[in-house]
């Protein structure tokens, strides 16, 4: 047997056992027939699994997604980290070490980008911090050599630095993808390897005054990872794809088909949470899957994903208004995912984070202006429409008279 793994975040192929390939040569019956008659032996072959059998391998190769539960929640606080309650931990990024341990990257609000490790992805140790600069929704990919590139957006674009130890960055020079690029504010980037050549996956940055943008997710080609080549959007109602709803902060994977698979938060009618996306080719996506849905009535958001002794793990933000933003991690399963509910790939008009809004006061309706949710007498009602409350940007804290969904993330 030999066996493959496709690294995801280089696009290459290295010894693993994701994606199983058996090559089973029998040499006595191409080269030996009369030779292995004439001293009977006996040639073994191995059985085929049965098609009942299931298992994460099998269920990326159905469906080009994995299926995600939440295996803890908040892994790291504002507390954990040293900021106020209220205030946003998020935006995790990953690397995995050749220890077997995790670095992740992430924001924390009024420190800048920190770092943690974890040996068993329950109990993390934060680390040194990275910036204390506005670098916002960060992405790191591993470059050839072991040095890190680090991705991170700004008011006008997405910039980069690298780091030769992951622990010290230095800034490189320009923008990777600005706004005068693209003609809009591109939120965080995600980038896999399909040949010779980087795609970079984005969607519009979310702004306060605004709803999530139903353009979907945008592409960028590079050779070199510092110039990049705007080609446009591969989903949402602007792009020639089937896939009509809205997407933010996506993470990419290469997939079994050839393609990529997105993993981004989108609001879908009864099926909103982590939605991925799939392609066979990069470009052109026709199918979409509920990675991740919580039962708690919150979304899970800011996707990132590694691959760790054969499954799979999401590092996902949640965010209550009483305690502030943080990060949670979810396992991959065995089951295969589902498809939102057809024919309906709008935005959910119940989406949203009610556990971000206050409590109305006794026969207080909720308005656009001041939302609020049912009070405990039930003297609410008209409760607010949750669609028709921007998103808010990264980092924003609290403020009731500037209502938004997701407080501070």
């Amino acid at each position: 047997q030999k066996l493959i793994e496709f690294d995801w975040r280089q696009g290459k192929v290295r010894e693993g056992a994701l994606i199983k390939i058996k090559i089973l040569i029998s040499i006595c019956s191409i080269f030996l027939i009369t030779a292995c008659s004439s001293q009977d032996k006996t040639v073994s072959i191995e059985n085929e699994p049965s098609s009942s059998a299931t298992s994460s391998v099998e269920v990326v190769e159905e469906t080009g997604a994995i299926k995600f539960e939440v295996l803890k929640e908040k892994i790291l606080t504002p507390d954990m980290v040293g900021v106020k309650t209220g205030l946003p931990v998020a935006d995790a990024t990953s690397v995995v070490q050749e220890d077997g341990s995790v670095l992740i990257y992430f924001f924390a609000q009024e420190k800048g980008l920190l770092s943690a490790k974890s040996s068993d992805l329950i109990t993390w140790t934060v680390g040194e911090s990275i910036t204390t600069k506005a670098w916002g929704q960060p992405r790191v990919f591993k470059l050839d050599d072991g040095s890190i590139r680090l991705f991170y957006v700004t008011g006008e674009g997405i910039k980069s630095a690298i780091s030769k130890d992951g622990i010290k960055f230095d800034e490189e020079n320009g923008f990777r993808i600005s706004k005068k690029d693209v003609g809009f504010e591109p939120g965080a980037i995600s980038i896999v390897k399909l040949g010779q050549t980087f795609f970079g996956y984005f969607s519009e940055l979310e702004k306060p005054g605004a709803p999530i943008s139903q353009n979907g997710y945008y592409l960028a080609k590079s050779t070199d990872l510092l110039d990049w080549e705007f080609v446009g959007p591969v989903t949402g109602k602007n792009s020639k794809s089937s896939i009509t709803g809205n997407g933010k902060h996506p993470f990419v994977m290469l997939n079994n088909f050839g393609g990529v698979t997105i993993y981004g938060q989108g609001d879908r009618q009864g099926s909103s949470g982590i939605i991925a996306a799939v392609s066979k080719d990069g470009i052109n996506f026709t199918d979409e899957y509920v990675s991740l849905s919580t039962n708690n009535g919150k979304i899970p958001g800011d996707p990132d994903i590694f691959e760790l002794k054969g499954d799979h793990y999401m590092i996902f933000g949640g965010f209550e208004e009483s305690f502030g933003g943080f990060l949670n991690i979810a396992k991959s399963v065995k089951e295969a995912p589902e498809k939102p509910l057809e024919n309906n790939s709008g935005p959910n008009p119940n989406a949203g984070n009610p556990g971000t809004m206050p409590q109305c006061a006794p026969g207080q309706n909720s308005t656009p202006e001041m939302p609020c949710i049912n009070d405990k007498q039930g003297n609410n009602q008209n409760p607010v429409d949750m669609a028709n409350i921007p998103e808010c940007i990264p980092g924003q804290p609290p403020d009731p008279t500037k209502p938004c969904r997701n407080t501070g993330k």
